[in-house]
C-alpha cells in the first residue's frame, strides 16, 4: 500500500479518536450545544434535548454528565440517543481536524514546492544546526 495513503489513514483514525474523545465526550459535556451537531442526523426533523448534569463527589473536583434525547413533537415521548449522538458529533468533529490538518500539509507542501532554490539551501543548512 502506499506510504502516504497508510499515513493519511493513521491519521484520519487519529482524528476520529480525537473528535469522538476530545470535542465529544470532553469538550461537549461541559459546553453540551456542541453536540447539536449530530441532530439532524440523529433526530431527523425531531427536536433534541440536552440535559447537562454537574456534580462534585469530593471537594475540589467536578463531573460534568450529559444526557441526548430525540423529543416526539406529539406526544413529547423522548428517546435516548446519548451514545449515537455522541458518536456521529465525534465522527464529524474528526472529519473536520482531518480536512484541516490536511489543508496545512498541502499548504505546507505547496510552499516548500513553490520555494526559490536558495532558500530550500538556506533552509537545509539551518536544519543541519
Amino acid at each position: 500500500m502506499n506510504t502516504r495513503l497508510t499515513g493519511m489513514l493513521v491519521l484520519l483514525g487519529i482524528c476520529l479518536f480525537c473528535g469522538f474523545i476530545v470535542f465529544t465526550v470532553g469538550i461537549g459535556s461541559m459546553y453540551p450545544p456542541m453536540n447539536r451537531v449530530a441532530g439532524p442526523i440523529v433526530c431527523g426533523s425531531q427536536p433534541m434535548e440536552i440535559i447537562q448534569r454537574t456534580y462534585s463527589y469530593r471537594p475540589g473536583d467536578t463531573t460534568w454528565s450529559v444526557d441526548i434525547f430525540c423529543v416526539d413533537p406529539d406526544t413529547g415521548a423522548k428517546v435516548d440517543r446519548t451514545f449515537l449522538a455522541q458518536l456521529v458529533s465525534g465522527m464529524i468533529y474528526g472529519v473536520a481536524l482531518f480536512v484541516l490538518i490536511e489543508l496545512i500539509a498541502a499548504g505546507l507542501a505547496l510552499r516548500r514546492k513553490l520555494m526559490p532554490a536558495e532558500a530550500k539551501q538556506d533552509e537545509k543548512i539551518d536544519d543541519h544546526r
